[in-house]
């Protein structure tokens, strides 16, 4: 579970460096490469410096402050 946390983790440095958010990270958007690491797919709907208070991603995978729109 570590290793694929880590995967996970690697993936999205790279583009958060460049201020961009994926905002829609849920396990359909994660797949096994042929080596077994955890790739990120289905960058479609991220935007880059996203400071909008808009609910957008797939809301069974948002987080209850985004859901609930608690977010400051």
């Amino acid at each position: 579970m570590r290793f694929f946390a880590a995967c996970i983790l690697l993936g999205l440095e790279p583009i958060h460096k460049k201020n961009i958010v994926h905002r829609d990270l849920k396990p359909s958007n994660l797949v096994l490469d042929k080596t077994g690491y955890v790739r990120l797919i289905d960058l479609g709907i991220s935007v880059e410096n996203d400071k909008s208070r808009r609910t957008i991603g797939t809301r069974n995978y948002a987080s209850p402050e985004v859901v609930y729109k608690r977010v400051n």
